[in-house]
């Protein structure tokens, strides 16, 4: 009982981060070379399915992802690993049951993704992301440079199309650009 209250306190504990506005508190560094340091593996993903599991007392989406890049952490074997997201819907005989937690990412079958990842929370290679971070990476159609965007800037601007239209305004930038700041923060000291 004690092990699922500290693991919920630690999920709602990252949701309650997301829902304070930006510059509003000194709290949490969501920077990009704060998440290299903290998290123990990222890596440029694509994802390739996802399953809804209820695993120590929660309902959580497993992510399956194929590992493309690794920036910070051992590549698991196969290049393959499961990183499991708060929430989900799992189909009962009874009828559905969702949980839905609110700024946790959603994820696309198919699509690529820099994530930032805690390894194996209660071992049983339980990943979370760190901070839940994901970051979207796209390729613009006309050019074919690579951008990244915040999943969170993502979701909350659906609409955004073209992404080398405006990438200071909409928080988007190069993937060459993004990647820098990864290593930056792996650069810095702690």
């Amino acid at each position: 009982m004690l092990k699922r209250f500290i693991l919920l306190l630690s999920v709602f504990s990252q949701s309650l981060f997301f829902v304070v506005p930006a510059g509003a508190s000194s709290l949490l560094d969501t920077s990009v070379p704060a998440l290299s340091r903290k998290a123990n593996f990222i890596a440029r993903v694509k994802v390739l399915s996802t399953d809804v599991v209820k695993k120590q007392g929660f309902i959580w989406t497993g992510v399956n992802v194929e590992i493309f890049e690794t920036f910070k952490g051992r590549t698991p074997s196969f290049n393959q690993m499961t990183v499991y997201i708060p929430g989900g819907k799992l189909a009962k005989a009874g009828g559905d049951y969702e949980i839905k937690v609110a700024g946790a990412p959603q994820l696309r079958v198919g699509s690529d993704y820099v994530l930032f990842i805690d390894h194996n929370l209660k071992s049983e290679g339980f990943n979370l992301l760190t901070n839940w971070a994901s970051y979207l990476v796209s390729r613009d159609s006309s050019t074919g440079q690579k951008y990244v965007v915040s999943e969170g800037e993502r979701i909350r601007r659906p609409r955004m199309r073209a992404l080398s239209a405006s990438t200071a305004e909409n928080n988007i930038q190069t993937y060459d650009s993004f990647a820098s700041s990864i290593y930056e923060g792996l650069n810095e000291p702690n």
